[in-house]
């Protein structure tokens, strides 16, 4: 069995350049992804305290069985 025809399609596979519209997609998903994270974020700073907050104004106790399960 030979391989010298798999080596030689190898080697004529070049890498070709990414347009600047990909490139563009590529920053404008990352950005995405990475506004997505921060209000994840965001979200998990502001739960605990809203929820021990607005769970009493509801006739809920704000027990930390409460606020997780109303938490989600």
């Amino acid at each position: 069995m030979s391989t010298a025809g798999i080596q030689q399609k190898a080697q004529t596979i070049r890498a070709t350049p990414l347009t600047r519209n990909q490139v563009r997609g590529f920053w404008a998903s990352w950005g995405g992804w990475t506004l997505d994270g921060m209000d994840s974020f965001i979200y998990a700073l502001v739960l605990v305290p809203s929820l021990r907050e607005l769970l009493p104004r509801s006739g809920i106790e704000a027990t930390k069985g409460n606020v997780g399960y109303y938490g989600g």
